[in-house]
């Protein structure tokens, strides 16, 4: 099945693979799908047995009585990716749309008390919306079409940046203002982090010889705007390396090369205000330089970003000569 937004079908098709397990099947390598695998793994520990688990924090009940929360998996960014990879904006049609006849069957199924999961049929009842756990929201169109019905719903998030919409001003780029939907609340919601692409790096003394990195696509829209702004300031700077690629295996493998050998990777927002692209960084031990004025960042309530991340508010990253300032002012101590 190639996908019609990247540029190597070769590289980066829906691959299937031989099922060894019917209730684990290999989640599909296409990097854009790959990125939004949480759930996939969430899945498979709560589907473990007990005594095989080593490491788990969660707990599986069988009996909806004892339950906190009902883990509901739909796989809506799975199903958004398989809708948008037959073309541009197909995911807004009803017509012909199988992702929105999957969301909507999926709401059925929640109404009327059960889900049928595999080989499994799951009831409950006395479970209101509010009481449900969903997940891989992460992709901006992901449950487009019934996001008013799941708003109640515990949502496990990327970022919120699926969730907001430019204002009336904002349609020729000429504001940043967005206007925050009503369905989403850091009081309600949790932010869980993208799947690395990039393979972790083991601690190394090799040293690095280029300050800034930067691979990706130069325009994006919504808050992306300041990334096409950055690249236009940076990409002439000495020291600093601005890739535009796409992520099929060349990209990947120049990935590994640039983030490995720079001190700095350049994390300013896309499409949503965070990407994979930020753990990669952390995989590859190059300090993130995360530019973003709003951004929720996966559970930061126990981990402290700025004591591995530097952070710069858009503005300043956009004064000549500023961004390029301030990171060789920082001390190979502070680096350290």
């Amino acid at each position: 099945m190639p996908d019609a937004r990247i540029s190597s079908d070769t590289d980066h098709q829906i691959r299937p693979r031989p099922i060894k397990n019917q209730k684990f099947p290999d989640y599909p390598e296409n990097p854009l799908i790959k990125q939004y695998s949480a759930e996939y793994w969430i899945t498979g520990d709560l589907m473990t047995p007990e005594k095989l688990k080593s490491r788990s924090f969660a707990k599986r009940v069988f009996d909806f009585n004892e339950a906190d929360v009902v883990f509901v998996p739909f796989f809506a960014t799975l199903s958004a990716e398989m809708e948008l990879a037959k073309g541009k904006g197909s995911f807004r049609r009803k017509e012909g749309n199988e992702d929105y006849q999957r969301q909507k069957w999926w709401i059925f199924c929640l109404k009327v008390g059960y889900v049928v999961s595999g080989f499994e049929v799951i009831v409950w009842a006395g479970f209101s919306l509010s009481d449900l756990l969903y997940h891989s929201l992460a992709d901006p169109v992901a449950m487009w079409h019934v996001r008013a019905e799941i708003a109640p719903a515990i949502l496990l998030v990327v970022d919120f940046g699926g969730w907001y919409r430019l204002d009336s001003k904002s349609w020729n780029g000429s504001s940043l203002d967005m206007i925050r939907h009503t369905q989403v609340s850091l009081l309600k919601d949790v932010i869980v982090p993208y799947t690395h692409l990039l393979p972790r790096l083991q601690l190394s003394e090799k040293k690095r010889n280029t300050l800034l990195y930067f691979k990706g696509a130069k325009h994006r829209h919504r808050g992306g705007i300041v990334r096409g702004n950055l690249w236009d300031l940076l990409v002439n700077e000495p020291g600093v390396i601005m890739e535009e690629g796409f992520p099929n295996a060349t990209g990947r493998e120049q990935s590994i090369r640039g983030m490995r050998t720079s001190e700095f990777c350049l994390h300013p927002a896309g499409d949503t205000p965070t990407s994979c692209r930020l753990f990669d960084a952390i995989q590859s031990l190059c300090i993130p330089v995360i530019v973003s004025d709003n951004i929720e960042l996966p559970f930061e309530g126990m981990v402290d970003y700025t004591e591995f991340s530097v952070f710069v508010a858009a503005d300043d990253a956009l004064k000549p000569t500023w961004l390029m300032g301030h990171l060789r002012s920082i001390s190979k101590k502070q680096k350290e």
